[in-house]
């Protein structure tokens, strides 16, 4: 199934005791950076009547030392909207002809704002099939990505030193 899906992750170094309070604060860390990568994915979305869902995957830590988080919707829509689609041909097929509309999209490529959209005139129609142009990609995966990379490392780091503190403290506490 096609799937539209950011995903982050951390690698834990070797130098580090993997203790419970760093592996559950780096856990902590890319589970709610998987939050806000699905609030992203969901904003272009805002003006759709038709609302897809957006699932987060966890994984780790694993043998390799690595934990990760990835937020995701597989509904087709999104997907064919995200990454476009061919020209093709449509025909009709419920009724002996196919409504066509002229609109204003609702999304724009490489941006994640929605807007209304906008019928420009009545819908015509046409009793043969005809060539849809296809749909221009959007990129919203490839946007969100691009922006969540910035402050990424910023939140590991972060974890990792919490982590790390509650690690002493414990260690402190368990020493006296």
């Amino acid at each position: 199934m096609a799937r539209a899906q950011v995903k982050v992750q951390a690698i834990i170094p070797d130098k580090f005791d993997l203790e419970m309070p760093l592996i559950g604060e780096i856990l902590n860390a890319t589970e709610s950076y998987a939050r806000y990568i699905r609030r992203q994915l969901k904003k272009p979305t805002d003006t759709w009547a038709h609302k897809p869902t957006f699932e987060i995957e966890k994984a780790g830590p694993r043998a390799d030392g690595s934990v990760s988080s990835a937020a995701y919707t597989e509904d087709i829509n999104y997907v064919r909207i995200d990454q476009g689609t061919e020209a093709h041909e449509i025909a009709p097929k419920k009724y002996p002809y196919l409504a066509l509309k002229n609109t204003i999209p609702k999304t724009s490529p490489r941006s994640l704002e929605a807007r209304p959209g906008q019928t420009i005139s009545p819908p015509s129609r046409v009793y043969h099939p005809v060539t849809h142009p296809g749909i221009e990609a959007r990129h919203f995966t490839d946007v969100v990505r691009d922006k969540a990379q910035g402050g990424y490392p910023d939140q590991i780091d972060l974890a990792i030193k919490k982590g790390l503190m509650k690690g002493v403290s414990r260690t402190s506490h368990t020493e006296g």
